[in-house]
């Protein structure tokens, strides 16, 4: 690789065997020893977690087997939120580009080489928001030909992006009411994300902090795009109930790339492929029975029912 590899912002909190296997992992990648590596660890919240943050901390003191690694250590508690959303700003401002982790993504050997051909071969093309390193099992069909497949969202488990596309980007906006006020909009997010409204909804009425929904809406209405591997370069771990926003699940287990393979070929048709698109909006999109009661509205009406009674018990 001839053009310096982004950096590598991993957010971490307090679990320390996850951020152990997360670096282990990422610093085994062919590109580490050339790749900065910035760990941004927010203070504790809760006095009872202050042993762990510190453990975490202790640890990352020691990592090797990066060009360089830089600790930011935050002297308060900033929330997931804001630690990400102010350390992003600023390794952005000496850097064009950034791929963000959170402490609970093991990678492939080869993770860091799909991000960032990506993120040279799309550097120009606006309409591209990011190069991701997660795919959802079982929807590219064995036969698929090309390395890569083109999506409508972004996928939060380890991505790459541009200062340029972050700057258009107000991570601190919600657009949900915007959205339910055009009818076309309306309509595309009920094609394509109605999951993405569901989160977005939350997001809105104070019930979790959705980042990830922010990103997908301003994707969906500039009608930008994301770059997803054929197979997948990483593996959540911390989907085993232990993150401060995450339920115990399995669903998006799937085979994780051995990492052989260090060349991928990328094209500059970003049209979707219908068969894979449709089989990840159905995948996202849930069973049966959650799609009919979230275009029923049934959803959104126990939404506003937990922020009705939010309300109501903080009186």
């Amino acid at each position: 690789m001839t053009v310096a590899p982004a950096p590598i912002a991993v957010f971490v909190y307090n679990r320390y065997e996850h951020f152990v296997k997360t670096i282990k992992a990422l610093s085994c990648n062919y590109l580490a020893p050339i790749s900065e590596l910035y760990v941004v660890s927010d203070c504790w919240y809760d006095i009872s977690h202050k042993e762990d943050v510190l453990k975490v901390r202790k640890y990352a003191e020691g990592i090797i087997g990066f060009k360089s690694v830089h600790l930011i250590f935050r002297k308060t508690n900033m929330g997931a939120f804001e630690s990400f959303y102010d350390a992003q700003k600023t390794i952005l401002n000496n850097h064009e580009k950034l791929i963000v982790m959170e402490d609970d993504i093991v990678t492939s050997p080869n993770y860091l080489d799909f991000i960032n051909q990506g993120l040279e071969f799309y550097k120009d093309y606006t309409e591209v928001y990011s190069v991701t390193g997660y795919c959802h099992p079982g929807i590219v069909p064995d036969n698929y030909p090309f390395d890569y497949w083109v999506s409508p969202f972004n996928f939060s488990w380890g991505y790459g992006f541009w200062k340029d596309r972050d700057r258009e980007l107000d991570l601190r906006y919600n657009p949900y009411n915007v959205i339910r006020s055009d009818s076309k909009l309306w309509a595309q997010f009920k094609e394509y994300g109605g999951f993405v409204l569901e989160s977005l909804l939350g997001d809105h009425l104070g019930l979790s902090q959705m980042a990830d929904a922010r990103i997908c809406a301003h994707m969906l209405i500039k009608r930008m795009v994301a770059i997803a591997p054929k197979i997948s370069k990483v593996k959540n771990i911390g989907c085993d109930g232990s993150g401060l926003h995450a339920r115990k699940l399995t669903k998006f287990d799937g085979p994780l790339d051995p990492g052989i393979n260090r060349r991928f070929h990328f094209d500059r048709d970003l049209s979707f492929n219908d068969d894979v698109v449709r089989r990840y909006l159905r995948f996202m999109s849930g069973n049966i029975v959650k799609r009919s009661f979230r275009n029923c509205g049934v959803l959104a009406l126990r939404d506003y029912l937990r922020w009705f009674y939010k309300r109501l018990t903080a009186c």
